[in-house]
């Protein structure tokens, strides 16, 4: 099986698992994962990630956060090392 086809199949399963997961486990008045109202700029999608852990994952490893991290102890990371202070 060629490796696109392997990481397709892996993609759609994973898109699968959550989508299972949050119609049994969330409020009927959540917002799912996969039903945004889109992107103000078009990207990709992520086969790995659902569109609410890229955004996520763009807010955790921008520059604010180590400085906000520095200033208030409400963002602080229970049980992990200190985000690098950026110059």
């Amino acid at each position: 099986m060629p490796m696109s086809e392997l990481a397709g199949r892996t993609a759609d399963a994973f898109e699968a698992r959550v989508r299972e997961h949050e119609e049994r486990w969330l409020s009927p008045l959540a917002v799912r994962s996969y039903e945004t109202r889109g992107r103000a700029r078009e990207e990709e999608p992520c086969l790995l990630r659902t569109p609410f852990q890229r955004d996520r994952d763009r807010i955790v490893h921008s520059e604010g956060v180590p400085a906000a991290e520095a200033q208030d102890a409400g963002l602080r990371r229970p049980g992990r090392r200190p985000l690098p202070h950026r110059a």
